[in-house]
Parts: structure tokens; C-alpha cells; sequence
């Protein structure tokens, strides 16, 4: 006897044309929307991002938008590229995201990005000055806290004023954290701050290779970080210098560095190197890097 789960999905798969039809006559901001809503669809989204999930056929159809989307993010230019990821990072569905470290803070303080930072914060020796750049709804800060390492200042960066609004309310008896919500290369030109760690956590793989190279730049000018940890994803068959787009966490537009080179020419050199690849072609490049005239 034929299930009606079975029947659902031959009836999904068989509309998998007129998706293709739909998503192409979508406007780029519903589109956008709809890549959110699946990013975090391991979350509890409200019940409209259910009902709209469901009614695209779930993961299937939106597996169609995103190729679709990443089609019109190839055709536009770099001003297109940069407004289109703010307008993603301001959805609903990317701030449902930012909310897994609140959700289950034992599972994500135990990354080893933060495995990292506690090594680091025990070779200073003392307490730490911290700068984040994406600090989402303040994730970051509750992981610090959670594994024991003392911070004298936090500051947090990100394009979102509703998850930079989150984490005011959520630190607000924190009287060494500040909460910023501006655009990364705005706050560091406008920062007269030094920070002992400046952490960034998939973050620099949604900006454009110009625009991180420009970001690079000012932290090293200025002396902001003289240390900088770093976890981020890239393509395992990317050594060119050259920044490519590629797929890894089904977000709509992600780049591929050659971090590496890119710290090399503002003067960081790798202190720490845990990099290694994590499925087949896409690397995680985790790694501290040193200010070497710092």
C-alpha cells in the first residue's frame, strides 16, 4: 500500500518544473527570504516560515531557489552582491539562526573555535580584550563566559539591528560589553579601540575579496588586533589568490579566500594552524594569526 508521505513527495517532485518557473519570476527580496527561512529550518521557526516551507515543498524545492538565486548573484555586481547579503543577514530566518548558541550553549561553547580561544586566553595570561566582527545576537560573549575566560572589554560588531538590539538586553548588566550595530569597515575606521583577540567566526567568507582586503588593512594600519582568530570555510581546491563563490552552508552567497595570503600581505603570519578539510572539497581554515610587527 503506497503511504500518502510517499504520494506527497512524488507530487513535490513532480512540480519540481513549475518551482523552477516560479523561483525565476521571484523579486530577489522574497528569494532571499525563502534562503533564510531554510538555513535555519533546523530551528522553531514561527509558524508562517512552516507553512511557507511546506508549501515549496521543503528542502527540495529550496535546494532549486538557492541554485537559482546564487544564478542572478553571478550576474550582478559587487554594490548588488554587498546590499543583497545585508538585506539576507537582517531576515527573520537568519536571526532565528543566531539563536542555536542560546539553544543548546553546551554542544556550541564546545566548538573548537572556543577550544582555541581558551588556549589562547591562558597564554596572555590574564584578562582579554575582545572584538568580534558578526557578533550576531552575543553568542560569542555567553561561550566566553560559559568556558571561564575573562574578558576586561567585548565589543561587538554586525549589520543587524534587531540581534545587536538582543544582545544589549541580554548583556546589559555587563558593564565591559558594548554592542555595535554598523558596518564592519565603518566601525573600524571610526574606532580609536585596541583589542588583544579580534574573533570572527563565519563571518569573512560572505564578504567580497576586496572588501576584506580592505578590512585586513585597517586592523593592521591602525593596530586594532595584534592577534586574530580566525574560522572560516573555504574550498579545498582554492589556491589561487583570487576569490571565488562556491556552496558549503547552503547560505545564499559565500566566497572562497586564500586567507593565508591575504593576512601575508597586511603583515599576519599563522601563530596557530588547525586547518583541515571536513567534507569533500570544503576546509576549515582555523587558525591564529600574529601581527608580526606587533
Amino acid at each position: 500500500m503506497v503511504s500518502i508521505k510517499s504520494i506527497i513527495k512524488t507530487v513535490i517532485y513532480l512540480l519540481k518544473p513549475a518551482y523552477a518557473i516560479l523561483f525565476r519570476a521571484m523579486p530577489l527580496k522574497l528569494l532571499l527570504y525563502l534562503a533564510g527561512m531554510d538555513f535555519g529550518k533546523d530551528l522553531n521557526h514561527p509558524l508562517r516560515h512552516k507553512i511557507l516551507f511546506l508549501l515549496l515543498g521543503g528542502s527540495v524545492h529550496l535546494d532549486l531557489l538557492k541554485k537559482v538565486l546564487k544564478k542572478r548573484y553571478c550576474k550582478m555586481t559587487l554594490s548588488e552582491r554587498r546590499i543583497c547579503n545585508e538585506i539576507f543577514w537582517q531576515s527573520g530566518s537568519s536571526m532565528q539562526w543566531a539563536q542555536r548558541a542560546f539553544n543548546d550553549p553546551q554542544r556550541r561553547c564546545n566548538h573548537s573555535s572556543f577550544n582555541l580561544m581558551v588556549t589562547l586566553y591562558k597564554r596572555v595570561g590574564r584578562p582579554v580584550s575582545v572584538l568580534e566582527l558578526g557578533c550576531t545576537n552575543g553568542g560569542t560573549l555567553s561561550c566566553l563566559q560559559l568556558r571561564g575566560v575573562k574578558v576586561s572589554k567585548y565589543c561587538g560588531v554586525d549589520i543587524s539591528g534587531d540581534n545587536i538590539n538582543k544582545a544589549k538586553l541580554r548583556f546589559e548588566k555587563h558593564n565591559n560589553a558594548e554592542f555595535v550595530k554598523k558596518d564592519f569597515i565603518e566601525y573600524l575606521n571610526s574606532t580609536n579601540d585596541f583589542f588583544d583577540i579580534l574573533f570572527v567566526r563565519w563571518t569573512f567568507f560572505y564578504l567580497d575579496q576586496e572588501y576584506l582586503e580592505e578590512l585586513i588593512h585597517i586592523i593592521s594600519r591602525k593596530g586594532i588586533a595584534k592577534r586574530i582568530l580566525v574560522f572560516e570555510t573555504h574550498s579545498t581546491s582554492h589556491y589561487s589568490k583570487q576569490s571565488v563563490l562556491f556552496s558549503a552552508c547552503g547560505v545564499p552567497l559565500e566566497y572562497s579566500h586564500n586567507y593565508p595570503s591575504i593576512f601575508n600581505k597586511q603583515n599576519y603570519r599563522i601563530e596557530n594552524n588547525s586547518s583541515r578539510e571536513v567534507k569533500k572539497g570544503i576546509s576549515i581554515f582555523e587558525a591564529v594569526l600574529i601581527h608580526s610587527l606587533g
